[in-house]
């Protein structure tokens, strides 16, 4: 299954670059910080018509497969693909190549593998149940593995969100932990944020705000990668797959250094 998602990332990607500084004119879905291309919509398309064609030609029925995408795409089916076209569409309308795509492949809601595929560095990362997570750039295959940091030598990856009542909850523990850490970026990728600290890069990752399609793959990413994704109280993340619209609040890191982030959100 991981070369159809593959395939799929891959396929949108080129779609995404020819939108790329090309001076795509972008929508609102909330606000002026919510955005919403041509590019997303296209992306989305274009691995919807991938991944069915694929699964079609490899036997499976089509009223088997299922879709949850994060623009309007919610499909029934036993086999179900989480779609994220375009992770990072403020970086992107604004000629920054920090974005990407995101696709997880469930089984009777579970997640079971998923890609992340940022096409402007060509850089893929892949991930199987039980079989580990991989970073594929230039030809190369890197395994990936997290290594524990103490919090003075860590790299917290933040998300700021464009609600106010969130955002206002994420300054302040971004407050309280940036004069023990050793520095903060605010990438606004959620998915290659967690790519990053798969790839040791980051060491923390913190979302007041995210949603399934931000964070399936990437989570199987990390979890495979040797950490963990808990919410603000360090419990399990339960991905639900009958709600799309359900928010999460999560952090990333380390499972050993877990109990000393946590220490910030009280």
């Amino acid at each position: 299954m991981i070369d159809i998602l593959q395939k799929a990332a891959r396929n949108a990607g080129e779609v995404l670059m020819k939108y790329f500084n090309q001076g795509v004119t972008a929508s609102y879905k909330s606000s002026h910080k919510n955005l919403v291309t041509v590019a997303d919509l296209a992306s989305q398309k274009i691995i919807y018509e991938t991944i069915v064609t694929k699964m079609v030609q490899k036997g499976f029925k089509k009223d088997e497969i299922g879709f949850i995408g994060e623009e309007n795409l919610n499909i029934n089916g036993k086999y179900k693909f989480i779609i994220d076209p375009l992770d990072g569409t403020n970086n992107f309308a604004s000629g920054y190549g920090y974005f990407c795509v995101s696709i997880a492949y469930a089984i009777n809601n579970k997640t079971v593998a998923g890609v992340i595929y940022n096409p402007s560095s060509n850089i893929l990362y892949t991930t199987e149940l039980g079989k580990g997570s991989y970073k594929v750039s230039f030809h190369q295959k890197k395994l990936l593995k997290v290594q524990k940091k103490k919090l003075k030598d860590s790299l917290l990856a933040a998300i700021f969100n464009t609600k106010e009542i969130i955002f206002h909850d994420e300054f302040k523990i971004y407050e309280k932990i940036y004069p023990v850490i050793r520095g903060l970026r605010a990438n606004q990728s959620t998915a290659l944020d967690m790519c990053n600290l798969a790839d040791n890069i980051f060491q923390i990752h913190v979302n007041g705000n995210s949603y399934i399609w931000d964070i399936a793959a990437a989570k199987l990413i990390v979890e495979e990668s040797n950490a963990s994704v808990t919410d603000w109280q360090g419990k399990e993340i339960k991905l639900d797959f009958n709600n799309p619209k359900k928010s999460y609040r999560f952090i990333a890191c380390h499972s050993k250094l877990l109990h000393e982030v946590l220490k910030f959100f009280d």
